[in-house]
């Protein structure tokens, strides 16, 4: 068995034992997931709720979305794109690069895919690039999973988006 999963053993209502596999990523040892869940109607938990449907994951403050944009797109329709789209009713953005920056210098951005997968997300592609919202006339800021960097992009050039919605601030 990986270092990424664990174990639970339990009796069976007919008596036997069954081993369930989880991904540690994805679950704590109580079988609570890592990080906070928010499910439609605002219901935030970090308790796996199957009659709910999962909007996203949140971290930071940040609601992030379980799915890019249906295709790469230059840097203003990009924020045209989130600034159309709500999730809980926010409107959502294309994240500042502080708070990208935070997330991959956090080592939590494995872990928070892992999860937006489970709960039948699409996955942060690790090796491509995504806007955000920090931009000049000519050029944006993107970001990067695998490498954790940013670059700066010329903003008619077409490039991914993960919407987030900022639901407190000060955290």
């Amino acid at each position: 068995m990986g270092q990424n999963s664990f174990t639970e053993t339990a009796l069976s209502k007919s008596g036997g034992i069954y081993i369930k596999t989880k991904d540690a990523k994805v679950f704590d040892r109580h079988g609570n997931f890592r990080f906070d869940v928010v499910y439609e109607g605002g219901v935030v938990s970090r308790i796996p709720l199957e009659r709910l449907t999962a909007v996203g994951v949140l971290w930071d403050g940040h609601l992030i979305s379980l799915y890019d944009a249906p295709r790469m797109m230059p840097w203003r329709e990009a924020l045209w794109y989130c600034r159309n789209l709500k999730l809980c009713g926010r409107e959502t953005s294309l994240g500042t690069k502080e708070f990208w920056k935070k997330l991959l210098k956090s080592n939590c951005a494995s872990a928070l895919n892992a999860l937006i997968v489970h709960l039948g997300g699409q996955a942060v592609k690790l090796n491509e690039w995504y806007w955000t919202i920090d931009a000049n006339r000519l050029y944006a800021w993107a970001w990067i999973l695998n490498l954790s960097c940013f670059y700066r992009y010329r903003v008619n050039g077409s490039l991914y988006v993960r919407p987030v919605a900022l639901l407190c601030e000060n955290v």
